[in-house]
């Protein structure tokens, strides 16, 4: 693979990086949604993108992307998760805090693969 369909591939809309994988894998264990974090699991071990012959970090985990093959339903229990952490994460004001607009930002990557 080259460079140009790396990168056309980590823009197509099933294709999520480690760190969104690791964090949601994390608090769909705090969740208490097993079976779905044993999911992100397998996509951590079986869904990795074959990264360019000349990447420049190619033994690095964390720049790693993963296709995602995930139901809707999955997807949309996730993206509730992380809904329901943003608002957790607001101030009593309901003003935005720098947890909030984290867990917003996942909820975007999440919210993008079923749009």
């Amino acid at each position: 693979m080259d460079a140009n369909e790396y990168q056309l591939l980590k823009s197509s809309g099933e294709i999520l990086d480690f760190a969104t994988l690791k964090e949601t894998e994390r608090c769909l264990f705090e969740a208490r949604h097993s079976q779905l974090a044993q999911s992100i699991t397998r996509i951590l071990v079986n869904n990795k993108i074959e990264k360019p012959v000349y990447h420049d970090k190619s033994e690095e985990q964390y720049t790693s992307y993963y296709r995602i093959d995930l139901s809707a339903e999955d997807i949309e229990i996730i993206v509730s998760m992380f809904g329901d952490k943003e608002v957790s994460a607001l101030t009593a004001n309901f003003e935005m805090t720098s947890l909030s607009s984290f867990y917003a930002s996942m909820l975007d990557r999440w919210n993008d693969l079923i749009i």
